[in-house]
């Protein structure tokens, strides 16, 4: 496949000891991606546990950190965030590489076990 156009890509950086700022920053990031889209339907995030730590959430098990960011997310874009899912940073990188990467010719891993 191929873009319709040049992809979006919003840039911010967070701050250690600055939850409140980086809440709204993430805050304004999704706001922006939801403006440029003109998207009216459900939003899904997925957040490293860094960004979760970042934002003021930290906690024992995933599960206790998606349905907190859930929460905070909700609240802080719009009301619009109905779905939440953490993961490890090295999973979002892996993810990044299999899409972006070397690796992000579907025939090269479809059907595939991927660890």
């Amino acid at each position: 496949g191929s873009f319709l156009k040049e992809p979006v890509r919003v840039r911010y950086e967070l701050i250690e000891g600055e939850t409140a700022a980086n809440i709204k920053t993430v805050r304004a990031s999704i706001k922006e991606l939801l403006q440029e889209f003109n998207w009216k339907g459900i939003v899904g995030c997925s957040v490293t546990v860094e960004v979760g730590r970042l934002l003021g959430e930290a906690h024992d098990t995933m599960e206790q950190l998606e349905n907190a960011l859930g929460r905070l997310l909700s609240k802080n874009a719009l009301n619009r965030v109905y779905f939440c899912h953490t993961m490890m940073h090295t999973d979002a990188a892996a993810y990044d590489e299999l899409v972006f990467g070397d690796s992000s010719d579907a025939a090269l891993w479809r059907k595939q076990l991927v660890l």
